[in-house]
């Protein structure tokens, strides 16, 4: 995989399965460790982009490379590991702020909440319990 991360797209263009069009000739270039925002009107094709990135559908047009590598040979298990897509109608699972921190149980309490605050969500989380907070009964809102 990758070391240094940076992304690029020429001419990429995705077509659903019925033949709608989601993506016509996008080209953009990430450079690596920034941090990018995609904005646009509903049916604009953000959704369709994140979901080429991350290797989660194919496009019929154009390439995506990381660090000059196609990603087609690019595991998808490993980009996913590595990009960050934070979703328009984010989702929680039932359980404890910990939990959904890690849900594969691997990283300690101390580095789940030095992720927390970092990210500046550490006071709130602390405030309605901690990393044993239930998120379905103390919303973060």
């Amino acid at each position: 995989m990758a070391r240094q991360g940076a992304i690029n797209i020429q001419g990429l263009s995705l077509r659903y399965p019925d033949g709608t069009l989601a993506l016509d000739d996008i080209s953009m270039h990430i450079f690596p460790g920034e941090k990018i925002g995609i904005c646009g009107r509903t049916g604009s094709g953000k959704s369709s982009l994140t979901l080429a990135m991350l290797r989660l559908i194919d496009f019929s047009h154009g390439n995506i490379t990381i660090d000059q590598t196609d990603i087609p040979k690019i595991a998808p298990g490993s980009i996913r590991e590595r990009l960050i897509a934070v979703p328009q109608d984010p989702f929680t699972l039932l359980g404890t702020i910990r939990y959904n921190a890690d849900i594969m149980g691997l990283s300690s309490d101390s580095e789940i909440t030095s992720v927390l605050k970092q990210i500046g969500v550490w006071e709130a989380i602390e405030s309605r319990g901690g990393l044993d907070a239930l998120l379905e009964d103390h919303p973060l809102s």
